[in-house]
């Protein structure tokens, strides 16, 4: 009977945890109208874009935007039913994958720690009469579900600003239809539902596919493996795990590609310097010899595995950055907005970049997802095996192949039958209006196989009729 109640407690509050993902934080009043989209206050300005390479493999240098109407009627108790099953279908999905902390105590607050997350404003209720266009960017990022699952293993509430919705709707792969054009990145798909959470209320799904590729028809790949050996990588969900994950990743490379291997702690050096992928048994001592001690100079490694990755360069190839750490840096240029001006600068390079975090009590979550952003990556946070399982293995293409550049969504609202929205999540994502027809403002990326999802709650007044833009830059077509 106590593990039937333990499972039942860790069902429940798996659905809880859905229900905040969907309906947000907070609760919706009735003067929460006049609150508007807000951006967090670590907002930064575009760098100035640097010239891509003449043979960087785009198929098109024209931005491409598509564009639809949806028209889906807002009432009707046969679909009212559907889309409540499906919506409850899709929180037991989440509750069967989400391991949940099984002590019968209590959640508890997070220790005070020296973890950073930048703050966010939840975004507010828009008047569509007002403010009927909504304009943002993509995000494929899954760090702060992982983190967050991390905390509640432990038996502790996520920490405050460490909750960024979108990633928790983000982790999960959806059923969307693959694109069948060949010509197409990714294909749209879109979903009006009954809102379970207020009866006033619909919830609009905008889902993004990109077409699926094979990992044995990635193509040639050269990663540079940008890793973190200072002192506070000692624990065992840090170095210990990390290596564990690059191993795992190494089995998965062929002899075409080149793998280098760029260390830093108090200084920084090269491991290995472009052996072959196939090479495990180079690659395994290489990772085996590495120990964790001293300062953290990350921008001395940045740039040395920025060259290393320039010096190896496969033309019309994957070529990537791959930086493992817990955020920590010490030493060297530690300024935050001085280490992602840095990456900013190289992201039009060619040159890609993954970021994997490790460890908490001292992780900087709001520098390594801003590398990412900025550097034109993607984040995630490695908590177990099964993660780097999940990230380097199962969703290789997506973590190592960039299909589409600078993608930027734009929603537009009829006033007529819309009265108000509220997107959920991707607050530290928003733009300005005149930022979706402006290439100088960066915007997003999105890997093969991707699936993203973009949710919107709405006040619908007859029937919902929305337009919607994407733009992007397609790097590499089928």
């Amino acid at each position: 009977m106590k593990d039937y109640q333990q499972a039942f407690k860790q069902r429940l509050l798996a659905l809880i945890i859905s229900g905040m993902m969907v309906g947000g934080c907070a609760q919706e009043s009735n003067d929460s109208t006049q609150r508007g989209q807000a951006q967090t206050d670590t907002t930064t300005s575009a760098p100035e874009p640097i010239a891509a390479p003449k043979d960087l493999p785009v198929s098109d240098s024209h931005i491409k935007p598509q564009q639809a109407e949806m028209m889906i009627p807002a009432q009707g108790q046969a679909q009212r039913l559907v889309k409540q099953r499906q919506q409850l279908s899709e929180a037991k999905v989440m509750a069967n994958v989400m391991p949940m902390h099984s002590d019968n105590r209590h959640l508890s607050l997070a220790p005070i720690n020296n973890d950073k997350f930048a703050t966010l404003v939840q975004n507010g209720n828009m008047v569509v009469s007002e403010t009927p266009v909504s304009t943002f960017s993509i995000d494929v990022d899954t760090g702060s579900y992982s983190t967050t699952r991390k905390l509640i293993n432990q038996g502790q509430l996520p920490v405050k600003n460490s909750v960024r919705v979108e990633e928790l709707i983000n982790y999960f792969s959806y059923d969307y239809p693959a694109p069948t054009d060949v010509d197409a990145p990714f294909n749209v798909t879109t979903e009006l539902a009954p809102s379970p959470y207020n009866q006033d209320t619909q919830l609009l799904r905008i889902g993004i596919k990109g077409f699926d590729i094979d990992t044995d028809q990635l193509g040639a790949s050269n990663l540079v493996m940008l890793l973190d050996v200072s002192g506070s990588m000692s624990s065992n969900d840090k170095l210990p795990l990390l290596k564990q994950a690059l191993l795992m990743l190494s089995q998965q490379l062929s002899a075409q590609d080149k793998v280098s291997i760029v260390v830093y702690a108090g200084a920084s050096g090269v491991v290995l310097d472009g052996v072959a992928g196939n090479d495990f048994a180079a690659i395994s001592r290489a990772l085996n010899q590495l120990n964790a001690q001293g300062g953290t100079n990350g921008s001395q490694g940045i740039q040395l595995a920025y060259q290393l990755a320039q010096k190896h360069y496969i033309e019309n190839g994957i070529n990537r950055v791959i930086l493992a750490t817990d955020g920590d840096f010490n030493l060297g240029m530690t300024n935050h907005q001085q280490l992602v001006d840095y990456v900013a600068t190289h992201s039009k390079t060619g040159i890609g970049w993954s970021t994997l975090g490790f460890g908490l009590g001292n992780y900087n979550d709001h520098l390594l997802e801003q590398l990412s952003n900025k550097a034109n990556g993607q984040y995630a946070y490695i908590d177990t095996l099964n993660e780097a399982r999940k990230v380097l293995v199962d969703q290789l293409s997506a973590t190592l192949l960039t299909i589409a550049h600078d993608v930027k969504v734009q929603i537009e609202f009829n006033p007529t039958v819309v009265s108000e929205y509220r997107l959920i999540g991707y607050e530290n994502r928003l733009l300005n209006r005149s930022d979706f027809n402006n290439d100088a403002v960066d915007a997003g990326e999105i890997g093969a196989s991707c699936t993203v999802s973009l949710r919107y709650t709405n006040y619908v007044i007859t029937t919902a009729k929305i337009t919607w833009l994407i733009r992007c830059v397609t790097l590499h077509q089928r």
